[in-house]
């Protein structure tokens, strides 16, 4: 059954829930657009990405690239998009007017003037192993325990990689709230599902290097 189709000025950009006033802050997780500040270089919530994908609020930045949480236009689903934009090399020229109507806009990422030739050539280099990596985990896409890849492509001069959006709490989030002890049961229930799927991904030839409490959800 297809699912109903939503307005997308009325999806809380914090949550992807559907809003009776969006005028208001979300009842579900108290997202509100106008108070959200933009973390440096990322998209502005509202934006689309390769005409199917909408961009709602940073859920996480890291050394290689932006994490966004999305909302499939078409399938009407909920969706995790990755942004390829290494710190340090990449950034994004703040020149646009910033409106919160979503549509189309051009957000090319660029890299930083000193040692221009050196940078671009490191950039590129980390985008076209971002892709790879992509396609690697595409692979996998029925094997439990590993986020399924739903998507990748180019665009803004940069990569996304668009995954599954898990609910639920991480494992970083959980050891903050247990005063970072946890018992040697609790530590086997989150890795056991993480360490079977390591093994059959490094049987195929593809290895995680980037295996930490942030990227384990339960």
């Amino acid at each position: 059954m297809a699912k109903k189709f939503i307005d997308p000025n009325k999806l809380c950009m914090g949550c992807m829930t559907e809003l009776a006033d969006p005028s208001k802050p979300c009842p579900h997780c108290g997202f509100w657009l106008p108070k959200y500040q933009k973390p440096a270089n990322s998209l502005l919530p509202m934006e689309i990405v390769n005409g199917k994908y909408l961009v709602g609020k940073v859920i996480g930045v890291g050394g290689f690239g932006i994490t966004y949480i999305g909302w499939n236009l078409f399938l009407c689903t909920k969706v995790c998009i990755k942004e390829y934009f290494p710190k340090g090399v990449a950034f994004r020229p703040e020149n646009h007017t910033g409106s919160h109507s979503y549509g189309y806009t051009q957000y090319s990422v660029d890299v930083y003037t000193e040692h221009k030739d050196r940078s671009m050539t490191a950039y590129m280099g980390g985008l076209k192993t971002y892709i790879k990596e992509a396609e690697n985990l595409a692979k996998f896409y029925t094997m439990p325990g590993i986020v399924s890849v739903r998507d990748f492509f180019y665009g803004n001069r940069t990569a996304y990689i668009v995954m599954e959006y898990l609910e639920g709490q991480d494992l970083s989030q959980y050891l903050k709230e247990h005063n970072n002890r946890i018992s040697f049961h609790e530590t086997f229930q989150f890795l056991r599902p993480v360490m079977k799927s390591m093994i059959d991904m490094n049987e195929s030839g593809v290895y995680h290097r980037d295996i930490d409490p942030d990227n384990i959800r339960s």
